[in-house]
């Protein structure tokens, strides 16, 4: 048994010194709160006729000597240390708030004091860098306050970790932007590193939001495949700009794409239908055309399948109703669509109060989603739901006939609405299917093939209905100027074919006669292009395996064995093979070593335009955590440190840092 000299007990340990805890009552008594309560603790009390207080300060009486005073607790310190030996050192209030707290928590614990702890075991655990490392996380990811640190009930809970962590604590709210900043620039490095050795080239989903405190951020997010052949995505920025153009968008954009060394390594640019990311493109072009590099901003201006669908579908609910669908707000608007128009009305009522929202959920079991104009598909699961729970919906209706007459449904309203809800069925799932990390270019025409045969059936279907046939006309219509405009780019066309389950056969087999010879066309154009661009095929890596001694039997045999003759195209021979389906994603079968060794220009070919995202939905991601920063008590966050919070909850998040260390 160890000597009770050489240890600690574990209250011994943690407990507050007696000056705090014996002075931590009297922190607030008095006009004057004693803050100095160490410097008091070698005080007496005024004798006789001695003043208590010399102008507005009391007077410290020295107990050890009759003769010194002073209103300065700083002289009467000098005075204890140079005449009497004693070395006071002073603790601020928030500490004495927090010796407090300890010495309560552990009186509470009962302990025994038989459990020995030394400090140096205790101290010895403690890694500064590590501490502060998982405290600058602990703010980013969790959306804290920087003024956390600053709380006394943190400052104990860590000391109730460990008693001897005290000095690594860190104490002032004004430490932590300096932490994000010393962390922003050590991962990105790592993040450069990461893009500048891609395999593929670093194509970019692009968005612009205003932020609560009225601030336009350009979010800049890269997708690639890293050299571990992982599809990848990293924030890169979030850049404020001055508005929607994209002269401003360039000007940000370039000046991130120059820090990260990237520019020459730019794929393609995704984003929504609007004009200014057309112009974006062209700037970037220009730029190129300068430096003597084509670029093609035609072909590598890749539009949003999700805003495409949520077009379409807009066009089906509002257009002939608003003369300004397109542009007008969520709150501008509400669907004229008769019977899904009452069920909106209908939700809206019962969302309208805690008691009105507690009766139908005792009714339901579950409240129905409100619509939104903005949130895509947000219609279709209104519908679903409500469909689902037709009988609740009209008791509670008929519980507040008074406020919702005009809004009850009939049984032929809710055929309508079944109706409506079979329409937009498959926009929901064909935005599901081309969400997603793994959901690339790949899947945008053949979703929008399933689209276009949902449409046309559905006009089949509801022929002699004018209003519903006339609404599924004005989505048609939308949705097939983009289908249009996927032509401008071969990209669409090449990732199809690229994919081994169709190849050139699904094109001959659905598309329109008229359509196959010009994509075809396009496609080996493409593929004619960039197989120029490439090095000779002797310098693409091969493995060696060694070769055993064979005679002439099995030299011939090996060569009859060969799966592509030297002098064949790759993509003739690839885009000519039988479909087949691999069990993985177009994008990973491509980075197997097999195909990698059969079509080694086509599969680098492959392998970049296959990481191409579907959608630019990664920006709203992104602007999505923003807003849970941006609180309405943190307003006053500057632009830039909104940034760096942002990258690094990114690449935290995503777990794209363990990838690059």
């Amino acid at each position: 048994m160890e000597d009770e000299d050489s240890s600690l007990s574990v209250v011994q340990s943690l407990a507050p010194s007696d000056a705090i805890s014996a002075n931590v009552s009297t922190a607030t008594t008095g006009a004057k709160s004693r803050t100095a309560l160490a410097t008091w603790a070698h005080t007496r009390t005024p004798k006789g006729d001695e003043p208590a207080i010399r102008g507005s300060s009391k007077i410290l009486y020295c107990k050890y000597c009759e003769t010194y005073s002073s209103p300065v607790t700083t002289n009467f310190r000098s005075h204890l240390r140079t005449k009497h030996g004693i070395h006071v050192t002073e603790v601020s209030s928030s500490e004495t708030v927090v010796a407090e707290k300890l010495q309560i928590l552990y009186r509470n614990t009962n302990l025994d004091g038989t459990i020995a702890i030394r400090q140096e075991v205790l101290e010895s655990v403690l890694d500064r860098d590590a501490i502060l490392d998982a405290l600058t996380t602990l703010v980013i990811r969790q959306n804290l306050s920087f003024r956390i640190v600053e709380s006394p009930d943190f400052q104990v809970f860590c000391q109730t970790l460990n008693p001897q962590s005290k000095p690594y604590i860190v104490t002032a709210h004004s430490t932590i932007p300096k932490l994000i900043d010393k962390m922003w620039q050590e991962k990105k490095d790592i993040i450069r590193r990461m893009v500048q050795s891609a395999s593929s080239n670093i194509h970019l989903s692009l968005d612009i939001w205003t932020s609560p405190n009225s601030h336009l951020f350009l979010g800049i997010c890269a997708h690639f495949v890293d050299q571990k052949d992982k599809l990848c995505k990293a924030l890169l920025g979030l850049p404020i700009v001055g508005d929607h153009s994209g002269e401003e968008q360039f000007t940000a954009l370039r000046l991130v794409l120059e820090d990260y060394g990237i520019f020459k390594k730019l794929g393609a640019i995704i984003g929504d239908n609007a004009t200014t990311n057309d112009v974006l493109c062209r700037l970037v072009d220009e730029h190129f055309d300068e430096q003597g590099v084509v670029w093609n901003a035609s072909l590598r201006r890749v539009r949003c399948l999700g805003h495409i669908i949520n077009l379409a579908v807009n066009a089906f609910l509002f257009k002939d109703i608003d003369a300004d669908w397109e542009t007008k707000k969520e709150e501008e608007v509400t669907p004229a669509l008769g019977p899904l128009q009452k069920l909106h009305n209908i939700v809206v009522h019962i969302r309208g109060s805690p008691g009105r929202m507690k009766e139908f959920k005792n009714l339901a079991g579950r409240l129905i989603s409100l619509d939104n104009r903005t949130r895509w598909n947000s219609w279709y699961l209104m519908l679903q739901i409500a469909n689902k729970y037709a009988p609740m919906v009209d008791t509670y209706t008929k519980h507040h006939f008074g406020a919702l007459e005009r809004d009850f449904l009939s049984p032929a309203d809710w055929k309508y609405l079944q109706f409506i809800e079979t329409f937009l069925q498959p926009f929901y799932r064909a935005t599901l299917e081309t969400e997603g990390d793994k959901a690339t270019i790949d899947r945008v025409l053949f979703s929008m093939d399933i689209l276009i045969q949902c449409l046309t059936d559905a006009l089949a279907e509801h022929a002699t209905h004018k209003e519903f046939s006339a609404r599924i006309k004005n989505a048609w219509d939308i949705f097939d100027k983009y289908y249009a405009k996927t032509d401008e780019s071969a990209f669409y066309a090449t990732a199809l074919i690229l994919h081994p389950a169709y190849r050139i056969a699904y094109i001959r087999s659905n598309w329109k006669s008229k359509w196959v010879k010009p994509t075809l066309k396009k496609v080996k154009d493409l593929w004619v292009s960039y197989k120029e661009s490439q090095p000779p095929l002797s310098s693409f890596p091969t493995s060696q395996v060694p070769t055993p001694n064979l005679d002439k039997y099995d030299l011939v045999a090996k060569n009859l064995r060969k799966q592509r003759p030297a002098s064949q195209d790759e993509y003739d021979d690839y885009s000519n093979g039988d479909q087949c389906e691999t069990g993985v994603s177009p994008l990973e079968w491509w980075c197997q070593e097999i195909q990698r060794k059969r079509w080694p220009r086509l599969s680098c070919m492959a392998i970049d335009i296959l990481s191409i995202p579907a959608m630019s939905a990664e920006p709203e991601r992104v602007f999505s955590g923003a807003r849970r920063t941006i609180s309405w008590d943190r307003s006053r966050l500057s632009p830039t440190t909104v940034e760096k919070v942002e990258c690094l909850k990114h690449w935290l998040k995503s777990r794209i840092l363990e990838e690059g260390i």
